[in-house]
């Protein structure tokens, strides 16, 4: 969802319903935004044993300048094993 400069994103895989593929990019690019506008992140995962694994991807994806981040741990539906939420500026 956008609401003015702002692009709310809330646990999708990010596939596109018309081609059944996720775009170059993901959702993000394809509402003009990328990585390095994300502003604040949400995650929920299933087994505090990943939080290494998942520290490691987070760092990768925000080298230089995180955005600000929760984190907790929940039951997901449907096998997931983490979910995120994201800000970020369109």
């Amino acid at each position: 969802m956008r609401a003015g400069d702002l692009l709310f994103v809330s646990a999708q895989a990010g596939v596109d319903p018309s081609t059944g593929k996720v775009p170059d990019g993901g959702i993000a690019a394809e509402a003009g935004s990328d990585l390095s506008r994300v502003v604040r992140i949400t995650l929920f995962y299933t087994n505090l044993n990943h939080l290494p694994e998942i520290n490691a991807a987070y760092a990768e994806a925000f080298a230089s300048d995180p955005p600000a981040r929760s984190a907790a741990i929940v039951g997901l539906a449907g096998g997931r094993s983490i979910s995120i939420d994201a800000i970020a500026v369109a």
